[in-house]
């Protein structure tokens, strides 16, 4: 079963093999608690090919949206870089300036919570052991 719709300015695909694994994926994306999605839906946006983005609600600061991406399934699959962090955020609706987000990477970095890596010719970031044990 697929069910197909309107979400920011894009298109959103949930796909299930019965009625209620359907029903279960619509309403883990919209519930609405301060935790990351434990099993975050993909999401098929048009124009893009499928992404995994996590599932984040409720009033996050900087610092604690960006561990919450990070520390996601879709965060600690490989090192992801300040623009990747950046549309994560954006998917779930959180906006926040390039400076926030980059001065917020670079102080989580010098604070042992984040590693970071070269990818290609651009940092990327990753969760340090610690970092996942205290989350």
């Amino acid at each position: 079963m697929i069910w197909e719709g309107q979400y920011r300015g894009g298109k959103v695909t949930f796909e299930a093999s019965t009625k209620s694994e359907l029903d279960k994926l619509i309403e883990d994306f919209n519930v609405e608690d301060n935790q990351v999605g434990s099993s975050s839906p993909k999401l098929q946006i048009q124009g893009t090919n499928q992404v995994d983005y996590p599932v984040l609600s409720g009033a996050l600061g900087t610092s604690a949206a960006i561990m919450a991406v990070l520390t996601s399934p879709w965060g600690r699959a490989e090192p992801r870089t300040e623009s990747e962090i950046t549309e994560a955020l954006k998917f779930n609706a959180i906006y926040f300036s390039q400076g926030s987000v980059s001065g917020t990477l670079t102080y989580l970095t010098k604070s042992g919570r984040l590693r970071r890596l070269q990818k290609g010719d651009k940092f990327a970031y990753t969760p340090t052991v610690e970092a996942l044990v205290t989350t």
